[in-house]
């Protein structure tokens, strides 16, 4: 296989085709609907309106990060940055994380991670997800595990500050046990898989994950990752692994 080429761009400078792009990704890797879900065993659909709907809602704080290899679309990462004042930092919150199935165990979803965490006075990095691979991409993304302590003590005033609109009407569940974080966000995916890959976590800590709920997965840096990518402002930045 080729190189990985990344491509960070704000959303100003994200056009249509590649927001198409983004949403057939989407459709046809993510995954199902379960039982509960609106087409119970039919793949879980975005069009590119909706995706710019949600993920691109603010041209000042949003960004989108590609990887293509020979020039065809095999990632992606949206995100938002913004201020957080309880924290004294920024939260960078990736809004989706998608990666085809044929180009994942590449470190291909953490890199997109980093790329979207290039900033100073990061307080917290993370995503909301129903997928374990997603978290511990996080987790390789900033060398630190996930949180769920610190998170359930600001998950309800980071979400009113980060101004995502899908996020706006949702509060953490309180676990049952400690050690669990997760988010009722009403998304009814299939989780046949996401139980299969947490049982077969070594020292997964964020608990089992109840039907229509996310995982709230964040970590908070004592300091900025080591290898940082200077995030683009009005033209896109591009970056290589060999």
């Amino acid at each position: 296989m080729g190189s990985v080429v990344y491509t960070t761009m704000a959303a100003c400078g994200v056009s249509d085709d590649q927001l198409q792009a983004c949403a057939q990704l989407f459709s046809s890797q993510y995954g199902t609907w379960g039982h509960l879900g609106p087409k119970p065993g039919a793949r879980v659909k975005l069009s590119a309106a909706k995706l710019r709907e949600q993920c691109l809602f603010d041209r000042d704080t949003c960004f989108l990060v590609t990887a293509k290899i020979g020039g065809v679309l095999v990632g992606h990462a949206f995100s938002t940055t913004f201020w957080y004042e309880p924290g004294g930092g920024c939260v960078s919150w990736i809004t989706q994380l998608c990666v085809s199935a044929e180009h994942r165990s590449r470190g291909i979803a953490s890199r997109l991670c980093r790329h979207s965490w290039a900033i100073d006075a990061t307080f917290a990095c993370g995503l909301v997800t129903s997928h374990p691979h997603a978290v511990r991409a996080v987790e390789r993304a900033t060398g630190r595990l996930c949180n769920p302590t610190i998170s359930m003590q600001h998950a309800d005033r980071m979400i009113s500050a980060s101004g995502i609109p899908y996020m706006q009407s949702r509060t953490v569940a309180r676990p049952a046990s400690p050690g669990g974080c997760t988010i009722d966000t009403g998304f009814f995916v299939d989780h046949t898989e996401v139980n299969r890959l947490i049982s077969a976590q070594p020292n997964w800590h964020l608990g089992d994950l109840p039907e229509g709920h996310e995982f709230f997965a964040f970590t908070f840096p004592a300091a900025t990752p080591s290898r940082r990518v200077q995030v683009a402002t009005k033209a896109a930045t591009k970056q290589t692994d060999q």
